[in-house]
């Protein structure tokens, strides 16, 4: 059985403290994901791109920071959104399935099928769109009871809005 943190937090910087702090803590940052929009998108330019075969992602440090997989997604009504760690392979798997002859709709809840994935109730998911809709940072950890249960340890002390486990 496999476990989810969800952590809710007010801004990227905090987010980004908050996934210094579980590095400096000692966890694996391939367990851990974010989403949030980019902040940046406001007053520049962010993209995600390829040349040469090598992925880049221009736009905000925070961004920039992460160690791991990480992607651009735009939504329809909702804009574009930062996504690092385990999450993008998800959305990934979300994207591949709705292309399957599911329809233009499905291919819009892209977001609720990989929170979904991860242990989000479906009626619970709506709180979450809209914290992201308020430009607010999902800090994701993936893991194993033990591990989930020190992650909350680790975070509580940057007051974050939310905080809550999931299993799947």
């Amino acid at each position: 059985m496999n476990n989810s943190l969800v952590v809710v937090f007010k801004s990227h910087k905090e987010a980004d403290e908050g996934l210094k702090e579980l590095q400096k803590s000692g966890f694996d940052m391939k367990k851990l994901s974010v989403i949030g929009k980019d902040h940046y998108a406001k007053t520049g330019v962010s993209a995600h791109y390829v040349v040469n075969e090598k992925p880049k992602f221009f736009g905000s440090q925070f961004w920039n920071s992460l160690p791991y997989d990480k992607g651009l997604f735009v939504v329809p009504g909702s804009g574009p959104f930062g996504v690092g760690g385990p999450m993008v392979a998800l959305i990934d798997e979300s994207l591949e399935n709705s292309e399957d002859g599911e329809g233009k709709e499905e291919t819009i809840n892209i977001f609720d099928k990989a929170l979904n994935n991860i242990g989000i109730p479906k009626e619970k998911i709506p709180e979450y769109q809209t914290y992201l809709a308020e430009e607010k940072y999902l800090l994701i950890v993936h893991g194993a009871p033990e591990d989930i249960k020190e992650a909350d340890r680790v975070i509580t002390k940057y007051n974050p809005l939310s905080t809550v486990t999931y299993e799947y």
